[in-house]
């Protein structure tokens, strides 16, 4: 929002006007900003919002391939042996 301005600085405005001391075309054509044109595919810079967002990404896809490795891994290292059971041998055990 601009600044107020007071009755004096209002009437000495409308009097440069009306004078022609004052142009209001030149006036419109200082203020204009120029515009840069943005490339959204490609961003130059990413906001903080962005870079903590892809942290907590980051982290949840790094934890889960962790935990993915430590099961396969656990799997390899153990090896199940299996032997045959005698059935004599086991009904000595309940006599």
């Amino acid at each position: 929002m601009g600044e107020v301005l007071s009755q004096n600085e209002i009437d000495s405005l409308l009097q440069a006007l009306s004078t022609g001391e004052l142009d209001v075309e030149e006036m419109k054509s200082k203020d204009e900003k120029q515009v840069k044109n943005y490339d959204f595919a490609r961003p130059a810079k990413f906001s903080k919002e962005h870079l903590r967002t892809l942290e907590i990404i980051f982290d949840m896809i790094y934890i889960e391939y962790i935990r993915i490795m430590c099961y396969v891994k656990l799997i390899l290292c153990v090896t199940p042996n299996i032997y045959p059971t005698e059935l004599c041998l086991c009904q000595k055990l309940f006599q």
